[in-house]
């Protein structure tokens, strides 16, 4: 089937005998869309309405079920936090202890004899703790010296 060629105008040259090129799509004449009474939708449009609709439902589906595993994650970090806190406690109950009475023990123990003693403590909830005796609470944040090689590079 053989198209009809589209009607143009005269040109600036008045050469009518040109062809007007189609092998590129940026010179192929395009028909502007047939306009369609009030209300009424092309087939395009309806199908573009309905992927967008799917979409939405997709997204709200993606939405509930994000926080339903997000709910999970939230319970499951409560009951393993409520776990330690009551295992902590279990072993303070049946933990013995030695009260160290003469300070003459305490200078003759070596650092890491002193670094293992620890002191029991109430805190605000009226709970007892352990609390390390001498130094920080927090181990990884102690101080430590850094050996540095000298000019020679040895380290001295």
């Amino acid at each position: 089937m053989v198209l009809p060629e589209p009607e143009r105008g005269v040109c600036a040259s008045s050469r009518t005998w040109k062809t007007l090129q189609t092998k590129r799509s940026s010179s192929m004449s395009r028909g502007a869309a047939p306009k369609l009474g009030k209300g009424v939708e092309s087939g395009a449009f309806r199908m573009s309405m309905a992927k967008k609709k799917a979409r939405e439902a997709a997204k709200i589906i993606a939405e509930r079920l994000h926080s339903e595993v997000s709910a999970e994650r939230a319970v499951k970090r409560e009951k393993r936090l409520e776990k330690q806190r009551r295992k902590a406690e279990n072993s303070l109950k049946s933990a013995s202890f030695t009260a160290i009475t003469d300070s003459k023990k305490l200078k003759a123990m070596n650092k890491k004899q002193l670094r293992q003693l620890q002191k029991t403590s109430v805190d605000a909830s009226g709970r007892t703790v352990l609390v390390p005796a001498f130094g920080s609470v927090n181990p990884k944040s102690r101080n430590k010296q850094v050996k540095r090689p000298g000019r020679d590079g040895r380290g001295r």
